[in-house]
């Protein structure tokens, strides 16, 4: 935990707030001490177990879950790198600090994975998971259980810890990004730390606020420069959707198996239309299906658990041929991302295209969006056509679990983290 922690109160360090102010009708020793462990469950959960990893996922609304999993991956890097560091002091063996957790880079505020838990996608539609993970937590570290208050305070009761940590969020990644792309000095990095200082203030995807958005497609440059020059391991776990069935395959830039169980990596879950469906319809079926885990939050819009749907259809269909279409795409990934980043554009952030059409403020960028934009079809990448691909969503996760099958797309985040142990 930072040092200004010292001088600063809990609910200050995380939101730049006294206690009163942002809970007047609660007691500032109450919710500084209810914060603090909350900060201890996070610190406990990231150091002592990989299965949490994937809870570290912000549902922030500003579309940067890749830049998120790539923080979050970071993070977790450097905390392994801290207990490499302090195991080599004590052991008196400096070689330990120079094995593969000691990657130099630019050291990540703790407070990314803090927000990111207090928002994450798994407790935004059931807070209750949130006292349930806690909970647990809290046993481990010889805690007393949560009181009702305490258990009303984590399922943010009143909706004030969410709004607060998704600005403060918010506000860090813009100090983030406006910092981190200054510090390579090759033209494209130049152009990206010059648009991160542009007015990138755009509608939430709430439609609730407004918040500081990296243009898709330079935070895909950002991203890929990144993961090549720090040897990032990505896995892509693909689920096929077909009125006829559904399947999966997955493909990894590296061998994610010759890991260690716990390495932080990125899984990219992608999902292919298969010939009778498209995309935008499975994104419309999903949202209603009870075995998909951002699905919608009313179990009134969802069919029954017992029932089946195209998203959970038991039927398997041969794979063999959508592998043959999709693995020589899925293995140019600084393309195919590229591509992902320009279609995103054209599509989700038409304001943002100016950015990419000025040859003489952006010239670099503007030739790469140009040639990016030329590969969206040809890399299958329409919402509206059979027999093509989109992501599903982007976090980060241990190598252990991302070498599996299981996606966590395909089940409730309550199975899941029941699956993982963690309540």
């Amino acid at each position: 935990m930072s040092q200004t922690l010292t001088t600063l109160t809990s609910c200050q360090y995380l939101f730049n707030q006294e206690a009163n102010t942002l809970y007047p009708k609660l007691k500032s020793d109450f919710v500084n001490q209810s914060l603090a462990t909350l900060m201890k469950v996070v610190d406990h959960l990231v150091s002592t177990n990989a299965d949490s990893y994937f809870l570290f996922d912000p549902a922030a609304f500003n579309n940067q879950c890749h830049i998120y999993a790539l923080i979050v991956e970071k993070s977790v890097q450097q905390i392994r790198t801290d207990r490499a560091i302090q195991a080599a002091l004590k052991a008196d063996n400096a070689a330990v600090i120079t094995t593969d957790y000691y990657r130099p880079t630019k050291r990540v505020d703790a407070r990314f994975l803090y927000y990111s838990f207090f928002i994450s996608f798994a407790f935004i539609n059931d807070p209750k998971l949130c006292v349930g993970v806690v909970s647990k937590a809290m046993s481990e570290l010889k805690m007393a259980p949560p009181t009702k208050k305490q258990k009303n305070f984590l399922q943010d009761v009143g909706n004030i810890r969410i709004p607060a940590a998704r600005k403060a969020l918010n506000v860090l990644f813009a100090d983030y990004i406006k910092s981190a792309t200054v510090d390579n000095h090759d033209p494209v990095s130049t152009e990206l730390a010059t648009l991160a200082n542009e007015n990138l203030l755009v509608p939430a995807s709430s439609g609730k606020e407004s918040l500081y958005t990296f243009p898709k497609f330079a935070g895909v440059i950002y991203f890929i420069n990144e993961i090549f020059a720090q040897n990032v391991a990505l896995m892509f776990k693909v689920k096929v959707i077909d009125k006829e069935g559904t399947g999966s395959f997955s493909i990894s830039n590296r061998d994610i198996t010759s890991l260690e169980g716990a390495t932080p990596i990125i899984v990219f879950e992608m999902v292919v239309a298969g010939k009778s469906i498209t995309n935008l319809e499975i994104r419309d079926l999903a949202k209603r299906c009870s075995a998909y885990s951002q699905r919608n939050a009313s179990s009134k819009h969802r069919h029954a658990e017992k029932e089946t749907c195209l998203n959970c259809s038991l039927k398997r269909i041969d794979i063999e041929p959508f592998v043959n279409i999709f693995n020589p795409i899925l293995t140019k990934t600084d393309e195919l991302l590229k591509a992902l980043g320009a279609d995103f554009i054209l599509q989700a952030q038409k304001p943002f295209a100016v950015f990419f059409s000025n040859a003489e403020r952006y010239p670099q960028l503007t030739r790469l969006f140009q040639e990016s934009v030329q590969n969206i079809k040809p890399f299958a990448l329409s919402m509206s056509e059979p027999m093509n691909m989109t992501v599903s969503h982007v976090y980060s996760d241990n190598a252990q679990r991302a070498s599996k099958p299981e996606m966590v797309l395909e089940d409730s985040y309550e199975n899941h983290i029941k699956k993982r142990g963690l309540i």
